[in-house]
């Protein structure tokens, strides 16, 4: 029974991350009879080094690219735009809310495996509630890990964004 329910996490686990971690921009080809005429353009990913086209027709000077790694910057950089900035927010926060639940997971979990640990070797031998309790905090350190692996914002999330102000804002892009 244990193996089964493990096999079925770890197939769930498969699944999510190979469907979470897809190409950014990757459009399935259509089939031979479907129309493609209403079809929307995906939204360009960036491309280094390119010059945006409204920034050149309108004349304006176009800076170098301010390079985005953490989700508190961008939602600091966006605070200015009232499209952009919620979107950028609500990904910082959620950042914020994955890292809480993996510290204190991991603290917790860890916590009680080292007190039953210190317990057993207090002891020196196994009971129930000491078996129980490592598992326990094992459990729980590794549903935290598995929480925060499934909830982070992952790199689609952020150029996502990114697009969205660097189609807003020409004159001064952003690069993931």
């Amino acid at each position: 029974m244990h193996r089964l329910i493990f096999g079925a996490w770890f197939l769930l686990a498969i699944f999510f991350a190979t469907a979470a971690r897809a190409e950014p921009g990757a459009v399935a080809a259509p089939e031979s009879g479907a129309k493609t005429a209403g079809a929307e353009k995906p939204t360009p990913a960036f491309v280094p080094g390119a010059k945006p086209v409204a920034a050149e027709s309108k004349g304006q000077s176009v800076l170098p690219p301010v390079y985005i790694k953490e989700w508190w910057r961008l939602a600091a950089i966006t605070q200015s735009d009232p499209l952009v900035f919620p979107q950028a927010d609500f990904w910082a926060t959620r950042e914020n809310h994955v890292r809480g639940i993996l510290y204190c997971g991991l603290l917790l979990g860890g916590g009680l495996a080292a007190a039953a640990t210190y317990a057993r070797l207090a002891t020196d031998h196994w009971t129930d509630m000491t078996k129980w309790s490592v598992v326990g905090g094992a459990s729980v350190a590794a549903l935290s890990l598995i929480t925060a692996w499934v909830f982070s914002p992952d790199r689609d999330d952020l150029l996502t964004v990114i697009n969205q102000w660097n189609l807003r804002h020409p004159d001064r892009p952003l690069a993931p």
